[in-house]
């Protein structure tokens, strides 16, 4: 069975490194999302930078490793259900408590990047002036919707994609792979579930960068709004840099996941 400390520190530490190297680039992706002219704000693109990474990063990433990790396990070997049959219950069942505990930074995060607070501090100040703590939890709805769909097929996917590469190469499907392997099977699974999630991406900025506007809209009447005004195309504005985010971000995370992991087994069995 998964040491849960050790899982919640490998995936906790590996997320918030990967946040913190690809912040711009999400920024980037916002930009194109929120901006009608499709343009980017380049001045934007570092904007809340340490309140962002400080408010959720780190913590959702341990959340779902830690779950995830658990469940898996307790499905497989106290259950014994096959493998591939435990990897969705367990992604959702991980996806749902580390979505939400996610929600505070990405309001700070949308609002920062998109230049409606001057930083990421005042985007907090901002919002508890307006709307108080329920405030950082705007659009939480839309997190869930687009957070456990993105869990679920990119966990099922990756799980999927490591199980048939050991069975390629004439290996148990169990065999954990090195940091390069696990990298470049996340980058596969990333680009994958970036294009099916993309819509609903654009429908949580939309509803982030709102926030102030009584009621705030909810997911159907910003997703109408937006078909409305502007037309499918917009529901996958931004596409191609979710795609590098997402891809990129899976490869740089599993690869460094896998490293920490390692090291940390190491010195636990020291």
């Amino acid at each position: 069975p998964p040491s849960i400390a050790v899982e919640a520190l490998t995936g906790g530490a590996a997320g918030l490194l990967t946040d913190a190297v690809f912040f711009p680039l999400d920024s980037y992706k916002t930009h194109k999302q929120y901006f009608t002219d499709g343009g980017v704000r380049w001045r934007l693109l570092f904007r809340g930078f340490f309140p962002v990474l400080l408010t959720g990063s780190g913590s959702s990433f341990a959340i779902f490793f830690a779950l995830y990790e658990t469940v898996k396990s307790a499905l497989t070997h106290a259950l014994k259900i096959d493998v591939t049959l435990a990897l969705l219950p367990a992604s959702i069942a991980a996806a749902v408590p580390a979505s939400i505990a996610l929600v505070p930074s990405d309001v700070i995060k949308k609002r920062a990047a998109t230049g409606l607070n001057k930083s990421g501090i005042d985007a907090i100040k901002s919002v508890m002036e307006v709307s108080g703590f329920r405030g950082f939890f705007i659009g939480w709805q839309a997190n869930l919707v687009k957070d456990v769909p993105f869990a679920a097929i990119k966990m099922t996917l990756y799980e999927q994609c490591c199980i048939s590469y050991n069975r390629l190469r004439g290996r148990a499907t169990s065999h954990e792979l090195t940091p390069t392997e696990a990298a470049c099977m996340g980058g596969i699974s990333g680009v994958a579930t970036a294009i099916v999630t993309c819509p609903i991406d654009v429908v949580n900025t939309r509803i982030k960068t709102s926030v102030g506007s009584s009621p705030p809209p909810g997911m159907l009447v910003m997703g109408r709004t937006i078909l409305r005004d502007e037309g499918v195309s917009a529901l996958f504005r931004g596409l191609g840099p979710r795609m590098a985010l997402v891809g990129f971000g899976g490869t740089f995370f599993w690869a460094v996941h896998r490293k920490i992991k390692h090291r940390v087994q190491d010195y636990v069995a020291s």
